[in-house]
């Protein structure tokens, strides 16, 4: 990575270079003008006429100048934006087909002039401006104002199929959100729910901490749960629009919708939004007992496990804990005890 960072020093020193030409071509345009009108003072025959052709046809060569300087500023501080974002990808990241430096910025290069980033880039206002008004709605006393106003336009990336799988992406990733900028592949046939689906990723992070998901010296636990809830808000946001099920998330998101339906979906939404699990498990360990949550948590992440025996025992856990858990719920508050399963 140091060669990449000594690569950026440079090219960031170019552009710096490009904005000093800029100001000293824009300097002596405004000389060369001045000093004639003040020569019309005094001195306004022939001559002088035939002065201000010249001066004219100097200041078009100059505004040409200007306008390749301009231009040339614009592309390279384009493509040190795309190296300092190289430079910050994770180390850790599995990474897939050509993630090489050269690679990359050639991707960034043929993403700056796709059809298809273009074309979603042109939708992010008017999906912003939806989605402010149905959050404020929603949400509203639960996500910040700051949050909600601030347009997609400032967090949303597309991204060319290629350039997106060059930051390392697995092929079965839509996006990702790191906290402050959603990174979305164009070319899926899904933009829109996974536009969604990132924002809502950002919409629940404030700081270190991100929707339900618990961080210690062990790791990260909810993680698979965090997900269900946010596909979940993907889903109830697009209505009709969501379409057929896309996501590998989506059984997951189906087991979330069966504990919302006794949690309640403003247990779910302050949970998620401020990062306040403790609400969704002392809920859950009051009526089955302490470590039923972690154990509900563990079944969740074991539903996207990549060996089948473990997505298997993971789904037939989640369900006996989650029925249980309604069973029990409708129980208490004298409901029907023949319930039957939900899942």
């Amino acid at each position: 990575m140091s060669e990449v960072h000594a690569d950026l020093t440079e090219l960031l020193q170019f552009a710096q270079n490009i904005k000093i030409a800029v100001n000293s071509v824009m300097a002596t345009k405004n000389s060369i003008m001045q000093k004639y009108q003040q020569l019309g003072v005094g001195w306004n025959d022939k001559k002088y006429k035939e002065l201000g052709d010249i001066v004219q046809e100097c200041n078009k060569a100059l505004n040409n100048v200007l306008k390749t300087l301009q231009q040339s500023g614009k592309y390279v501080s384009t493509l040190a934006k795309s190296l300092q974002e190289y430079e910050n990808m994770s180390l850790d990241r599995t990474r897939s087909n050509d993630t090489s430096i050269v690679g990359f910025l050639v991707n960034s290069v043929v993403n700056h002039f796709s059809t298809n980033v273009r074309l979603w880039n042109e939708q992010l206002e008017q999906l912003s401006t939806r989605l402010q008004q149905l959050y404020r709605q929603k949400y509203g006393g639960i996500i910040s104002e700051e949050k909600i106003n601030r347009p997609l336009c400032d967090t949303v990336s597309y991204e060319t199929t290629a350039l997106f799988r060059s930051r390392g992406m697995e092929g079965g990733v839509l996006g990702y959100n790191d906290g402050f900028q959603s990174h979305i592949a164009v070319g899926t046939g899904h933009e829109l729910q996974t536009t969604i689906h990132e924002n809502l990723h950002q919409l629940s992070a404030n700081g270190n901490r991100h929707g339900i998901i618990i961080c210690t010296s062990q790791g990260r636990s909810n993680v698979q749960m965090n997900e269900a809830i946010t596909e979940l808000l993907t889903q109830r946001t697009l209505g009709e629009q969501y379409g057929p099920d896309y996501s590998a998330y989506s059984d997951n998101r189906d087991a979330m919708a069966v504990i919302e339906s006794v949690m309640g979906e403003d247990t779910i939404s302050r949970a998620y939004f401020q990062n306040r699990p403790e609400l969704m498990q002392q809920m859950f360990d009051s009526i089955l007992g302490y470590g039923s949550w972690e154990q509900l948590s563990e079944a969740f992440d074991d539903c996207l496990d990549c060996y089948p025996l473990t997505r298997s025992s993971g789904r037939t856990r989640r369900d006996d804990l989650i029925n249980r858990f309604v069973l029990a719920s409708n129980t208490r508050s004298g409901g029907n005890e023949n319930w039957n399963d939900l899942l």
